[in-house]
């Protein structure tokens, strides 16, 4: 892959769990290349990092639930 293909495409691992019986889901997100990890204690903010992420790429993505 090209370093600017490399610059617009991002992968990553999502975990989804629950800490225990009624609990809000938890999202973890680890970026595939760097194996940088990003915590979210609800689905609406790893839906706002994703929509930065996006943007950091530039163009028109959007991203929809």
């Amino acid at each position: 892959m090209t370093e600017q293909a490399e610059s617009q495409y991002q992968s990553y691992l999502l975990r989804l769990w629950r800490a225990g019986e009624g609990k809000a889901c938890r999202v973890m997100l680890e970026r595939v290349d760097s194996h940088e990890r990003h915590g979210f204690a609800d689905v609406e903010e790893l839906c706002d990092f994703l929509r930065g992420q996006a943007d950091d790429l530039g163009g028109e993505q959007e991203i929809t639930r």
